[in-house]
């Protein structure tokens, strides 16, 4: 997908590129998908994982991923840009409809009011914990619950929102319940302190945990091997096809007893 921009300083933008056109209106951006990958990672990283903007800069240098400026240090401020940038949505604020979008618009608001949230409780605003912040998600639609600080008249009350219940511009809302921060944290606290000194229950979780663990490992590894044998059957296939086009009857029995044994092979591990 591409859209028509007139040519200027502001036609390149990180997850695109840009095709000049003959004449005025008629430049092309479009999808770099090596770069709109990052875009969409970063995206995932700061809203589902929750990674800070510093955490997001550091993940991508130790990845090496070369920035917008053509090198491999990214900052803070230029993962905000990217976040900030409505172009990704769609929506070019000098050319409307001119930009094909790589991310969808509900997560682009959630981390818009993610962003929001964070400055307005960042440490050099005010100095709140939200303890479960990260940890607990809504049981209606399953997105992030976040902490957030409502002013009434003199005094500061803390709240745990659902993403979806707060961003009412995002449908479908959820109407999940509000959260007193005091109030849930002291749910949460008693319920570690009954684990904590209760140590049959820590021993059966962890039990449950690596039985399912390992029981997710062994349905990966099946699916593994039978994706495999597909594989390997395709390519006899192939091999048959490639006796009839070239008559190489050395190379066809030697190219099929070694494709025979492969699916012999990993129909034992299958069934094991």
């Amino acid at each position: 997908m591409a859209g028509k921009l007139p040519g200027g300083s502001n036609t390149k933008l990180y997850g695109y590129n840009y095709l000049p056109g003959r004449g005025i209106g008629e430049g092309v951006r479009y999808i770099n998908e090596e770069e709109a990958e990052w875009v969409r990672r970063i995206f995932k990283w700061y809203a589902e994982e929750e990674l800070s903007l510093t955490k997001v800069a550091n993940r991508l240098n130790s990845l090496g991923v070369i920035n917008p400026s053509g090198n491999n240090r990214w900052a803070r401020t230029t993962i905000y840009g990217i976040l900030k940038q409505p172009a990704y949505i769609g929506q070019d604020l000098q050319v409307p409809d001119s930009t094909p979008l790589i991310i969808a618009k509900e997560l682009f608001d959630s981390v818009q009011l993610m962003l929001r949230s964070r400055k307005q409780l960042s440490p050099r605003r005010m100095k709140r914990e939200y303890l479960l912040r990260g940890h607990i998600s809504c049981a209606q639609c399953g997105r992030h619950y976040i902490g957030q600080a409502r002013v009434m008249g003199s005094k500061v009350y803390q709240y745990y929102f659902c993403l979806r219940a707060y961003n009412g511009d995002t449908p479908p809302k959820c109407h999940n319940r509000n959260w007193r921060v005091e109030e849930l944290d002291t749910l949460v606290w008693a319920e570690v302190e009954k684990v904590l000194t209760n140590p049959e229950l820590v021993f059966a979780e962890l039990q449950k945990r690596t039985e399912e663990s390992q029981g997710d490992m062994w349905v990966k590894e099946l699916e593994r091997v039978q994706r495999l044998i597909k594989n390997r059957k395709a390519q006899k296939e192939r091999t048959y096809k490639a006796f009839y086009l070239t008559g190489d009857e050395e190379t066809f029995k030697h190219d099929i007893a070694t494709v025979e044994q492969d699916i012999k092979r990993l129909g034992a591990e299958a069934s094991d």
